[in-house]
């Protein structure tokens, strides 16, 4: 951090978010029953708070509310029960980081800047590819779709610029060249995103279903789906479960949280919340939140 001119208020500032995030992460909730739950560990809430520089009532609301904006009704609170305020602190600890990390980037960028009359004589640049590796666990879930769909289209991609683009090149100029056999994944990434009835379309779908459900988005995939050699249905140990045939080998997935998980549960509250925060490098970076809409954020982690 030194190295790219950080002062030491820059990087107190970023220890103490990461701090922050650390003691937000300990953060456990128990059930009070009628799908409501409170704080079990204030203290951790407390000590992320005070280095957020937001007052603890509120982030104490923030994680086991939320407030919905009814036309004509006005605002209505309603309380969230354990698992959801789970998702709440996640995915405010995940916003956070990702803000920390764009906030890094642009820091890197301006130690990196020329000033107007050096921007032809010196050109500086750094290139950063941090991607997932392919996973398989013994329980796969909604990030592990998401993590390999990424490698899918990785492969994709991959595929397109070192064979199919190549060979056009070659029978376009009439050389003659040798085709090289490899595996396609063409049909797996439209099975997971072709429009309307691709398995992520599918998902999105389903969490804006008012009854929409884990059980009712996988019968969806299993009825549109069942035919196709990259799909299968899961074992029958685990009914809760369908199985996908990557390019690296199948992977079978566990249904069960992926409606909430693909939320994008981040709550208006939140984002007003951490705009007003006492600490002024994380106000700085969430001085635009309150003009963020509803358009401006895709409404599920699955369109991110």
């Amino acid at each position: 951090m030194k190295a790219i001119g950080m002062d030491d208020s820059e990087r107190e500032a970023l220890l103490q978010c990461v701090a922050a995030i650390l003691h937000l992460g300990n953060v456990v909730f128990e059930s009070t029953g009628d799908k409501q739950c409170q704080v079990s560990n204030p203290q951790s809430l407390e000590w992320a708070a005070s280095l957020f520089g937001v007052d603890f009532e509120r982030l104490t609301f923030v994680l086991t509310k939320r407030t919905l904006k009814i036309r004509g009704q006005g605002d209505t609170c309603v309380s969230l029960g354990e698992d959801q305020a789970f998702d709440a602190r996640d995915a405010l600890s995940k916003f956070i980081y990702a803000a920390m990390f764009d906030w890094i980037v642009s820091r890197v960028n301006q130690s990196m800047s020329v000033g107007p009359g050096e921007a032809s004589k010196v050109t500086r640049s750094i290139g950063i590819l941090d991607i997932f590796g392919f996973e398989v666990f013994e329980v796969n879930s909604f990030e592990q779709l998401c993590i390999n769909f990424t490698n899918e289209r990785l492969q994709q991609f991959f595929n397109a610029n070192t064979f199919k683009l190549e060979e056009e090149l070659y029978a376009a100029e009439g050389i003659a060249f040798e085709h090289v056999s490899f595996v396609d994944n063409q049909p797996m990434v439209d099975l997971l995103t072709q429009k309307p009835l691709g398995i992520m379309n599918l998902l999105d779908e389903e969490v804006v279903i008012p009854q929409g459900s884990d059980t009712k988005f996988l019968h969806k995939i299993v009825e549109n789906h069942s035919s196709n050699v990259n799909f299968k249905t899961g074992p029958k140990s685990q009914a809760d479960s369908f199985v996908i045939v990557h390019y690296a080998g199948p992977v079978v997935y566990d249904v069960t949280g992926f409606l909430e998980k693909n939320r994008d549960t981040l709550t208006p509250d939140a984002l007003q919340l951490l705009n007003t925060s006492g600490l002024p490098f994380i106000a700085q970076m969430f001085s635009n939140s309150d003009n963020m809409t509803a358009k401006d954020r895709k409404q599920t982690l699955g369109k991110q």
